[in-house]
């Protein structure tokens, strides 16, 4: 089974964290995933929601301020906030999948990226994705479906996809068969209790999973734990 590891390791660390990063690596992870959203000063903050409240206790939008002036927020485990350009010198040779969740920050991405390897680019805004893949053929992109999973599946072919992304609610044994029809690649998030992932498993044996907790399911010695 794939193991992704959800904005780092977010059950193990504050997510998007130095600390969250380096307990995904320690889990061996396939990938780390993280989000990406645009600062006032058109850089990329590696950051979840519109504003850092739920990591800060602060309400500061992202969008409001400058790179530099994010960075220097205290979060609720002491760390600070990371740019990607912070987190792609921190995975050392993991990959990553980012996610965008801004409109208009394929451009800069790629600027970020230029000479970047081993990563993926998934989103919601498909046009975003598209840009990218367009520009950079050798980086993957993955749509993220909504309620409507298996309508993404014939927009996965069109975007030129590597496969598709769904929420764990979503997921159902016909999105999961027409994507293996079409050689697309499934992860499924955020599954993080044993017996959710043990089932999901069972289910959609191909799927990868992106947990806050990947240290439950590498195996060392070939055994699940």
């Amino acid at each position: 089974m794939k193991v992704i590891g959800h904005r780092g390791a977010a059950g193990l660390a504050l997510e998007h964290t130095e600390a969250s990063i380096a307990a995904a690596r320690k889990a061996k992870v396939a990938a780390i995933e993280l989000d990406v959203r645009l600062t006032k000063d058109k850089q990329l903050l590696v950051c979840h929601d519109e504003d850092l409240e739920r990591v800060s206790g602060r309400n500061i939008r992202v969008r409001s301020r400058d790179l530099a002036s994010l960075k220097r927020v205290k979060l609720l485990d002491g760390q600070r906030p990371l740019s990607l350009k912070d987190v792609l010198k921190l995975r050392k040779n993991t990959p990553l999948i980012i996610e965008l969740k801004d409109a208009k920050s394929a451009k800069l991405l790629l600027d970020v990226v230029a000479k970047e390897k081993r990563l993926s680019v998934a989103s919601k805004r498909y046009e975003e994705v598209r840009i990218v893949h367009e520009a950079r053929p050798d980086i993957d992109i993955y749509l993220i479906a909504g309620p409507h999973a298996l309508a993404v599946i014939k927009k996965a072919e069109f975007y030129d996809a590597q496969g598709v992304a769904v929420n764990m609610w979503f997921i159902n044994l016909v999105t999961y068969w027409k994507a293996k029809r079409r050689r697309l690649e499934i992860f499924i998030y955020t599954p993080n209790h044993p017996l959710v992932v043990w089932w999901l498993h069972l289910w959609y044996p191909k799927a990868a999973i992106c947990t806050d907790r990947p240290d439950r399911y590498h195996k060392p010695t070939g055994r699940s734990r």
